[in-house]
């Protein structure tokens, strides 16, 4: 496994990791056009959930493994925020507050270009996997990828708006407000009721002051979940567009460091 991604590949495969399923898509290095793009969820039973997860991502490698020659693994699972100034790589466990029972072998942490460190959950059972049927496969996590601002070209990247980023599953939300080019917030949410999408992001609005109709709204996640959200919700907001992490994929190659526009950043 590494966390460097290899820069000589012609053919990735991709797969976003939540807990309720993957999506995955290749795409071919040399053209930059997305090839194959497909989506699968896990059962609603928690006893067969991982079992399930763990078949269908089987038959999808299977099913590529002769068409790609290099894999990413990006995560989508709980995740805490650490600046490098107080973190201790052995204390994981202490800062993982979410799941408290989660054994330290089961986090792990990647560190951004902000000096931001995010802990998260992994899967080992999906990592032996790749290292089965490819030998090695690059690390992600989507709150990195998000919290630095690596924006997909399809929406209208006017930074005199709010932009609220929010990736959804069926679990739970993650929410990065952004105002003028800054992360003012990055927080996730448990997901109970039909509603909760909404009031949490309007609710970080508010929190920062901003104004939902001045707000750009980008979603991120399967895309049968972001569209049904965006057709209820999506007139609240200056606008509302629906993407998935290949769209950010596309438009900035992983050998390639965030905008420069962004190196201001703060938490």
């Amino acid at each position: 496994m590494t966390t460097e991604a290899n820069t000589n590949a012609t053919k990735r495969l991709s797969i976003r990791l939540s807990q309720d399923g993957f999506s995955f898509w290749i795409i071919d290095k040399q053209s930059n056009l997305l090839q194959s793009y497909g989506e699968s969820s896990t059962k609603q039973d928690i006893d067969v959930n991982e079992n399930h997860l763990i078949e269908q991502l089987t038959q999808t490698l299977l099913s590529f493994k002769e068409e790609v020659d290099a894999v990413s693994l990006i995560y989508t699972t709980e995740v805490v925020l650490v600046h490098q100034s107080v973190f201790d790589q052995t204390q994981l466990q202490s800062y993982f507050q979410l799941s408290a029972s989660t054994p330290e072998s089961e986090l792990t942490f990647l560190t951004d270009d902000f000096e931001r460190n995010y802990i998260f959950k992994k899967l080992p059972e999906v990592e032996s996997l790749l290292i089965e049927h490819f030998g090695s496969f690059d690390i992600e996590h989507s709150a990195r990828t998000i919290s630095q601002l690596k924006i997909p070209k399809t929406i209208d990247q006017n930074f005199d708006h709010d932009l609220v980023i929010a990736s959804i599953d069926h679990y739970c939300i993650e929410i990065s407000l952004y105002q003028k080019a800054r992360l003012q917030m990055f927080n996730s949410f448990p997901l109970v009721g039909g509603e909760d999408c909404l009031y949490y992001i309007l609710n970080a609005i508010q929190q920062c002051e901003g104004e939902v109709k001045n707000t750009q709204l980008l979603l991120l996640g399967q895309k049968t979940q972001t569209t049904a959200f965006e057709e209820r919700h999506g007139s609240h907001f200056k606008s509302c567009s629906n993407v998935d992490f290949f769209d950010i994929d596309l438009n900035y190659p992983k050998d390639q460091p965030p905008l420069a526009l962004f190196s201001s950043m703060m938490t």
